[in-house]
């Protein structure tokens, strides 16, 4: 991964979202789901961007699937909000969480398949 990579660009832009989102879950009174969600949603793109300088290919297919389980965990935040009356609506971030998630494991598979392939060999 580059710096001019479309899921890391994608993952910096989502984190923002969330810091906008966690802005909103505060002023509503919601504090616990609030630092859970601002972690989450943060957590992903600083797991991509770690996953670059891995050591090797099984250390940057260890940070893309924690990238994937805090991108799976926002998603459970965005549905809980989205549910209920007392919490301000996310549904305008369930689209982009779900095309990263996609990414991520496409990503995932397509490396680990590499792996196997390179096994063989």
């Amino acid at each position: 991964m580059n710096d001019k990579n479309p899921i890391l660009e994608r993952s910096i832009e989502f984190a923002l979202q969330a810091i906008k989102m966690s802005d909103k879950l505060r002023k509503s009174g919601q504090l616990e789901i609030k630092n859970q969600f601002i972690r989450s949603g943060t957590s992903i793109g600083a797991n991509l961007h770690e996953a670059q300088y891995g050591s090797s290919t099984a250390d940057f297919l260890h940070k893309l699937k924690i990238a994937r389980k805090e991108a799976n965990e926002v998603k459970y935040w965005i549905t809980l909000c989205n549910r209920s009356p007392h919490l301000p609506n996310a549904e305008y971030l369930m689209e982009e969480i779900e095309s990263i998630r996609k990414i991520l494991s496409s990503i995932i598979l397509n490396t680990e398949r590499n792996q196997k392939k390179k096994g063989k060999e």
